[in-house]
């Protein structure tokens, strides 16, 4: 089964619980998932741009969404490695659903949002990645 579109939706593809807990732009998303870690709760991005200054480092139990590709999620242009990390090796039962994650500098909106990075990267900006999980190792 093929997709009807593809790259970033408009809008985001399930509707949060009543109970789901809203963040704004300028909020702290990594307080949110603090508090909420363990849960089940739905964390949704507003529209907009959530600006991180550093590596949002999510934990189990939640699921991290936003309202389609305008719920956008950035690594600011001072920080440099991962925009989300797992804060706990044994990280479980995680979603992360409808929203973009920004890899450039600066943020643009649109259907596919690596179809111009060549014009917004440079050759000095710093390294950035996107989603970076770590499992825990076990003995064989």
């Amino acid at each position: 089964m093929l997709p009807s579109q593809t790259g970033a939706l408009d809008k985001s593809t399930a509707t949060p619980p009543q109970d789901a807990i809203l963040v704004h732009p300028g909020d702290s998303i990594q307080e949110v998932i603090d508090k909420y870690a363990n849960t089940g709760k739905w964390i949704v991005l507003t529209e907009g741009v959530h600006t991180l200054s550093k590596t949002l480092m999510l934990k189990s139990g939640i699921t991290l969404a936003g309202q389609g590709k305008k719920s956008i999620l950035v690594l600011s242009s001072r920080a440099s490695g991962q925009t989300i990390a797992n804060a706990e090796r044994d990280m479980h039962d995680v979603v992360i659903r409808d929203l973009l994650l920004e890899g450039a500098t600066n943020t643009v909106t649109n259907n596919d949002p690596n179809h111009d990075r060549r014009n917004r990267s440079y050759m000095n900006a710093p390294a950035r990645e996107g989603i970076l999980f770590f499992a825990r190792q076990t003995d064989r």
